[in-house]
């Protein structure tokens, strides 16, 4: 595959990711936040993973469609979960510490990658993207894992008693 159509299948995954950006966080505000993020987590893992399966352009086309339907779709939901989770007043902080992990993220990510990338055969082996893959896949797991250790909100709407009227619950 030449360097331009792998450029131009990278951006493939936001094709789905708009519908992915409505679907999941309207669907959190029903089963919950945190249900929605390991279920997205789980989904991104697997996805990811299954690049390693990828063995044409058609799949890679197809994994990255199943994976943009999650990919930026968790965004909203931090924030949400963050701002349902945060004491009174303290909002904007919880938001802003989401905001400062995802720069830390991003800036540690690339070098981790390219790293690992280096490692394992160089920028024209397959081997060192294959890794990669598994480490992102193994990211999210972890976050999900993290999930699983959180307490909810008492305050998550998505989890209210529906039998309990609004006015009695708050």
């Amino acid at each position: 595959m030449s360097l331009a159509e792998s450029a131009g299948l990278s951006v493939v995954f936001a094709l789905t990711g708009i519908l992915g950006q409505v679907l999941w966080p309207t669907l959190s505000d029903v089963i919950g936040r945190r249900t929605t993020i390991v279920v997205c987590g789980i989904w991104m893992a697997v996805s990811v993973a299954c690049f390693y399966l990828a063995t044409s352009s058609l799949l890679v086309v197809l994994i990255q469609l199943a994976f943009g339907l999650v990919t930026n779709a968790v965004w909203p939901i931090y924030y949400a979960a963050a701002s349902d989770a945060a004491p009174e007043g303290a909002v904007s902080t919880a938001n802003g510490i989401i905001t400062t992990a995802t720069f830390i993220g991003g800036g540690i990510a690339p070098l981790l990658m390219g790293k690992l990338i280096s490692l394992s055969g160089g920028w024209g082996e397959r081997g060192g993207y294959i890794v990669c893959f598994f480490v992102m896949s193994g990211c999210a797991l972890f976050g999900v894992l993290l999930q699983l250790f959180t307490e909810r909100p008492k305050h998550d709407s998505a989890q209210q008693d529906e039998s309990i009227p609004e006015s009695v619950a708050q």
